[in-house]
């Protein structure tokens, strides 16, 4: 039984050694995957654009545009949550018309099986709000 014991600790020894390895390559791989992007300027930690947002789930328009001139000082970044609005298209293109004049980024919060009602949305908000509409 001795013998088995030590064989169960040696396995256990080995497991945390390969464990080790593996992290330590995935990490190396990591800094220099993030150190070639610098060189090669591909990320720029210089850039001015930082987003400061909020999600804002209110029920109706109405209540989601004065919560917005609430915290259009503070933020840059609205996700508009509430499905109610994000499933219907009237109202989305209402309350991100009104994000786009303030100069404010947004994007809608949908979930998998409950989509904009109208099928060109995206296509549309691309071309109408361009970098506003993330």
């Amino acid at each position: 039984m001795v013998s088995g014991q030590n064989f169960f600790l040696d396995s256990s020894k080995l497991f945390k050694k390969r464990v080790a390895k593996k992290f330590y390559v995935i990490l190396l791989l990591t800094l220099v995957l993030t150190i070639s992007l610098i060189v090669f300027n591909v990320l720029d930690f210089n850039s001015s654009e930082v987003f400061v947002g909020v999600m804002a789930g209110h029920e109706t328009v109405d209540e989601l545009l004065v919560f917005v001139d609430e915290v259009e000082e503070y933020v840059n970044l609205i996700v508009v949550s509430e499905l109610a609005i994000t499933t219907n298209s009237t109202k989305l293109y209402s309350v991100f018309d009104y994000l786009y004049a303030k100069e404010i980024y947004f994007m809608p919060f949908m979930e998998h099986h409950n989509y904009v009602d109208d099928p060109n949305f995206f296509r549309v908000a691309e071309e109408k709000w361009g970098k506003y509409f993330l």
